[in-house]
């Protein structure tokens, strides 16, 4: 989610003066929830790469506890004769459980929801949403089961030149993701909110002009769609998982998330309007590559680069 203009929250702004103390804040459940969700989401990523890869390493020989697998693993890998092309039951299955993560992610988001909760630039308002939204990609990866049992891909007889050209684009994306997780924790699971009461957020700006944000509009939601499209597996399970997160990226920041920020009444509106006639949303340009490399001037001015 985008950040967004400051605005005063209604309970804070009918506070007596003497009430708004200047004396240092801690919110204790804002800090260990942003905690949480930071280590969380790095953990959640890991599991999600030996799911998507298929566990070519085979950890699941040397933990506890069921690792799920996007395919069958090997051993249930059926001939074309007897194989299920399709199996219901776990095609449901898996359309609940990435309903229950597109539904709180997209849900959490809205303006609404946060006001009608009581959260709207409350301190915890951030790192809830994070956790939550940790907690859910666990939940909808971990719940997985594979719809058909025909096919399996296999990474390691992957040929090297097919490696060559997915691998460098799945390093690009990961590179987007983390390098977002770790250049701005605070924009993304509110680590510093915990400082601050609610309604007294320092105003913030659209970012733009350095990586990640001046590279792509969406860059956790582009390193996505670059892995999804490049993993050279093209299984139905694969195909299934690729498409319910296009789904989930392209409809819910473009048609819900940047709808909501494009207000051309408001001063971060008309500043983003500028910022997204000069980077794409899912893919870099030159010209984008060049700003972030500092060999391109960002303009404020009237949205045309220098």
């Amino acid at each position: 989610e985008r950040v967004r203009h400051n605005r005063s929250s209604p309970s804070f702004s009918k506070m007596p003066p003497a009430q708004a103390s200047t004396a240092p804040y801690f919110n204790a459940h804002s800090y260990f929830l942003s905690r949480f969700a930071f280590l969380g989401t790095h953990a959640v990523f890991a599991l999600w790469l030996v799911f998507l890869f298929n566990d070519p390493l085979n950890f699941a020989a040397h933990v506890p506890f069921h690792l799920p697998t996007l395919d069958v693993p090997a051993s249930e890998l059926q001939p074309a004769a007897t194989c299920t092309p399709l199996n219901i039951d776990n095609l449901l299955n898996n359309l609940l459980y990435f309903g229950l993560w597109w539904g709180t992610h997209s849900g959490l988001a809205r303006t609404a929801t946060k006001k009608a909760l009581g959260l709207l630039e409350h301190p915890v308002e951030r790192p809830l949403f994070a956790a939550i939204a940790t907690i859910t990609w666990f939940i909808q990866v971990f719940t997985w089961k594979p719809i058909s049992n025909c096919t399996r891909w296999d990474v390691l007889s992957t040929p090297a030149s097919v490696w060559a050209v997915s691998g460098t684009v799945m390093l690009f994306g990961t590179i987007l993701i983390v390098g977002l997780l770790w250049t701005l924790p605070d924009h993304v699971f509110g680590t510093g909110k915990y400082r601050y009461r609610q309604g007294e957020f320092p105003e913030h700006k659209v970012i733009k002009g350095t990586f990640p944000y001046g590279l792509v509009r969406h860059p956790a939601a582009a390193g996505f769609l670059w892995f999804y499209w490049t993993l050279p597996s093209y299984t139905p399970n694969h195909v299934l998982l690729a498409v319910l997160w296009t789904l989930f990226i392209v409809l819910g920041t473009l048609a819900f998330e940047e709808t909501g920020i494009s207000d051309q009444h408001t001063e971060f509106g008309r500043e983003y309007v500028k910022y997204r006639k000069q980077v794409w949303a899912f893919f870099p340009t030159p010209q984008s590559v060049l700003t972030v490399l500092g060999l391109r001037k960002y303009s404020d001015a009237d949205g045309k680069a220098q």
